[in-house]
């Protein structure tokens, strides 16, 4: 088995473990899941087609809109307590890390244009879920929206690393986070930031 196929599989048995049931899972939730499977050249067979014409196909039929997928109008101010609001601004500030992770992989992977070109759709869909935050801190909790400087204190350089090593971590990280959300949608007690998680 070559390392694209044991990627491919791993994202199967990633998906089973966290039990999901892709007929109940949200476009956003989707997008979560596929976005992170794709293996750098050195994992591809040599003249393969490239994988990112049908990913960015893919992605583009499940992609969701901040404006029209998510229920604004369900707020409940009595149901989000100070300590869920922080929670959210530090999450916001978390998720900007997207930013160095693309400038990372952009990096070490500067030998395959595919990749490269799958970090477009990657990076789009991964800096939204910072953004639908600041958005809903925004609309309900002014003061506690990120300052451009907390959010470019996320902004580290991360060091050189082999390409498959580091999309493999970032592969365990994904489903871990994926977790974290699955349990942050449970705590929360505030219908839209619940809906926002889930």
């Amino acid at each position: 088995m070559c390392i694209r196929d044991s990627i491919i599989a791993s994202r199967e048995t990633a998906k089973n473990s966290a039990a999901v049931d892709e007929c109940s899972v949200t476009p956003k939730r989707r997008a979560r899941h596929s976005l992170i499977f794709i293996a750098p050249q050195a994992g591809r067979i040599q003249g393969q087609t490239m994988l990112y014409p049908e990913l960015f196909k893919t992605m583009e039929a499940v992609r969701w809109n901040m404006a029209h997928d998510i229920p604004w109008g369900d707020f409940d101010r009595s149901k989000l307590s100070d300590e869920q609001a922080q929670t959210i601004k530090m999450n916001a500030i978390t998720e900007w890390a997207a930013l160095p992770a693309t400038e990372m992989f952009l990096r070490d992977n500067r030998g395959d244009s595919d990749f490269c070109a799958f970090m477009s759709v990657w990076f789009f869909e991964e800096q939204k879920h910072s953004l639908v935050l600041i958005e809903y801190l925004r609309r309900f909790c002014p003061d506690l929206v990120p300052t451009e400087e907390e959010l470019h204190n996320v902004r580290f350089e991360f060091d050189a690393a082999p390409e498959l090593e580091t999309l493999m971590l970032h592969f365990c990280g994904e489903i871990r986070l994926n977790h974290w959300y699955r349990r942050a949608a449970e705590w929360h007690t505030e219908p839209v930031i619940k809906a926002i998680y889930k």
